[in-house]
């Protein structure tokens, strides 16, 4: 953890190696090169920390945003996997700073089995609270009966880790900004006032897609 930068509050983003991890940083943040960007899986190899301090959004208070690596997908060898989900597993439990992890599910695709080793971590480390789905893609999905089913299908994996059905889970496309205003709403009640909580279910995620 001494190789992290000095401790601000900070979001951080994680998921499956190609999930779009890069694109929805770039679109919070509105750059288009902020977080790079690629078609190979796997290129975000260590954690990537961006300063936010927007005077206007953030209100002059700084903080991170951290790009973590992906998982599934990445062409490293397994120990170097293990190694990367021994950091993250500490980095989870250690972090004082660390107000929010946002999961990143490809809608497109639904939870894999790399979501569900990462919902064992979320448990397992003790982070419920801080703990929010984002689904990614959702502009690539035909109709909301198939976002419906998407969404059951992450309320069906959070059942069987054990983790709350209140997980928040926004829907989101990079492309077209979808959930852009949910997730900052979400940042600043987490990480820039004094309230503690912010979990508002699942039904409310849906609205914001449609």
């Amino acid at each position: 953890m001494e190789t992290l930068p000095p401790r601000l509050v900070e979001a951080a983003f994680v998921g499956r190696s190609n999930v779009g991890k890069s694109s929805l940083i770039n679109m919070l943040c509105g750059k288009k090169r902020l977080a790079l960007t690629s078609n190979t899986p796997g290129k975000t190899k260590m954690f990537n920390y961006f300063i936010a301090n927007d005077q206007k959004e953030a209100h002059g208070r700084r903080f991170y945003l951290v790009d973590l690596p992906g998982v599934g997908f990445a062409r490293v060898d397994s120990k170097t996997k293990d190694r990367w989900t021994q950091f993250t597993a500490d980095y989870f439990l250690e972090r004082q700073g660390l107000k929010i992890v946002f999961h990143l599910i490809d809608s497109k695709i639904g939870v894999q089995k790399h979501d569900l080793e990462l919902m064992d971590l979320v448990r397992d480390t003790d982070i419920e609270e801080k703990y929010c789905v984002v689904l990614t893609k959702v502009d690539k999905l035909g109709n909301k009966r198939v976002h419906t089913q998407i969404i059951d299908g992450v309320l069906d994996a959070l059942e069987e880790k054990g983790l709350a059905l209140t997980t928040n889970i926004i829907p989101t496309s990079s492309e077209y900004k979808i959930g852009r205003d949910h997730i900052w709403k979400h940042m600043y009640r987490l990480m820039l006032s004094k309230r503690s909580t912010w979990m508002e279910g699942a039904e409310d995620a849906l609205d914001v897609a449609h």
